[in-house]
C-alpha cells in the first residue's frame, strides 16, 4: 500500500506506468477484442464498453496534458499524432451511443439509413489507435496492403465501402500530419508525395455515396491505381540490386540448365524405353504421344511436380523413372528454395533500410 501511495504522489512515475500499460501490445489486443464486441448490437454491452473506453480516454487525456508541459513534446510530431488519435477515439466512442439508445434505422428513408450506418461504423476508428501506422506508413509492405484495399474499393458496397472510406480518411489525415513535418530529399520528391496525397484525397471523396453523382468519379478513382506501381517499383529496384550483389544469377542459371538437360535426357529415354505410353496424360495413346516435345514435357513435369505426374506406374520402367525423377526433382528445388530464401532475406534487409524521409 505504501508503494501505491508513493506512486500516486509521484506524478511523473504514475503517468509513466499508465502510459506503459496503455502502450503494451497485450492491452492493445484486449482493446481490439472489446472494439469487436461493440458490433454485437447489445445496448447493455455497449454501455459497459462506453464506460471502459471513457476511462481509457480520460487516462490518455491526463497523460497528454502532463506531457504538454514539456516543450519538446509540445512542438513534436508525436503530439500531433496523439491529438489525432484522441479525436478519433472520442468519435469512435460517441458512435456507441447509437447502440446504447437503440436508435432504429428506418428502412423507408434510405439516406438516413446510410448516414446512421456511417456513424455506427465510426467505432472502427478506435482500431487505428492500436496499430503503429506512423512507423509502417512508408514501408513497401504497407504499400502492398494499401494496394489491396484500393482494389477492394472498386467492388465494395454498403458496410464494406464505408469501412474502406474510413480507412482512407484516417490514412489521409495521418499522412498529412507526417508530411507537414517531413524533410524531403528533393523538391521533386516533395511535389510527388503531395501529388499522390491530393490524388488519394479526391479519390476518397468520390467514393462517398453522396458524391456518386460527380462526373467522371470512376475515372478519378481509377487514377488511384497509379499508387499501385510505387511499392512494386521499390521492391523490383531492390530485388535487382540483391540479385546483382549476391550473384544469384549464376546459381539460378546453373539449376535451370541442369533441369533442361535432365528433362531432355528423360524425353530421349522415354522415346526409346517407353513405347506406347500416354505422355500427354489425356487418357488416349495416339499420334500426339509420338513426338519428342510431349516426352520432354512429361519428363519436365515429373521433375517439377515430383510424384504427382503419374497416378500409378504401368510398368517397372515408369516406376524406376518416377522414383528417379522424384529424388532429382526434390533435390533441384531444394536449391531453388535455398536461393529464394537468401534472396528474400537480403531483399527484406534492404527494404527495412529503405530511406524514404525523415520527420522532425
Amino acid at each position: 500500500m505504501k508503494k501505491i501511495a508513493d506512486l500516486i504522489k509521484d506524478k511523473s512515475l504514475l503517468y509513466y506506468h499508465i502510459e506503459w500499460i496503455l502502450m503494451h501490445p497485450r492491452f492493445g489486443i484486449l482493446m481490439l477484442v472489446l472494439v469487436a464486441l461493440s458490433f454485437t448490437h447489445k445496448p447493455w454491452l455497449a454501455a459497459i464498453l462506453f464506460t471502459l473506453f471513457t476511462v481509457e480516454i480520460g487516462a490518455r487525456i491526463a497523460i497528454i496534458s502532463y506531457k504538454m508541459r514539456t516543450n519538446p513534446y509540445r512542438k513534436s510530431l508525436n503530439r500531433k499524432i496523439d491529438a489525432l488519435f484522441l479525436i478519433l477515439d472520442i468519435i469512435g466512442i460517441a458512435s456507441l451511443l447509437i447502440t446504447i439508445f437503440d436508435i432504429p434505422f428506418q428502412a423507408e428513408d434510405a439516406a438516413m439509413v446510410r448516414m446512421f450506418r456511417a456513424l455506427y461504423l465510426l467505432r472502427t476508428l478506435r482500431v487505428f489507435r492500436y496499430f503503429d501506422l506512423q512507423s509502417a506508413m512508408y514501408s513497401p509492405t504497407y504499400g502492398m496492403f494499401t494496394s489491396l484495399v484500393i482494389m477492394i474499393s472498386f467492388f465494395a458496397t454498403d458496410t464494406l465501402l464505408w469501412v474502406v472510406i474510413i480507412f482512407f480518411s484516417v490514412e489521409l489525415v495521418l499522412r498529412y500530419i507526417i508530411m507537414r513535418s517531413m524533410n524531403f530529399e528533393s523538391e521533386r520528391e516533395r511535389k510527388s508525395e503531395w501529388f499522390f496525397w491530393w490524388l488519394d484525397a479526391i479519390a476518397t471523396i468520390v467514393m462517398v455515396p453522396a458524391f456518386a453523382i460527380i462526373p467522371y468519379g470512376g475515372a478519378l478513382r481509377s487514377m488511384r491505381l497509379i499508387r499501385l506501381l510505387r511499392p512494386w517499383m521499390v521492391i523490383i529496384r531492390n530485388l535487382k540490386e540483391v540479385m546483382r550483389e549476391g550473384q544469384f544469377m549464376q546459381e539460378i542459371n546453373l539449376i535451370v540448365l541442369v533441369l533442361a538437360v535432365i528433362s531432355i535426357t528423360g524425353g530421349i529415354f522415354g522415346n526409346f524405353m517407353m513405347k506406347g505410353f500416354d505422355f500427354t496424360q489425356d487418357g488416349i495413346v495416339d499420334a500426339s504421344d509420338d513426338g519428342m516435345i510431349p516426352k520432354i514435357w512429361f519428363a519436365f513435369r515429373l521433375f517439377t511436380d515430383p510424384g504427382n505426374a503419374v497416378a500409378y506406374p504401368e510398368s517397372s520402367t515408369i516406376a524406376i523413372y518416377s522414383i528417379f525423377a522424384v529424388i532429382i526433382g526434390v533435390f533441384i528445388f531444394a536449391f531453388f528454395i535455398g536461393i529464394g530464401a537468401s534472396i528474400v532475406s537480403d531483399l527484406m534487409h534492404k527494404l527495412r533500410n529503405e530511406r524514404l524521409g525523415d520527420a522532425d
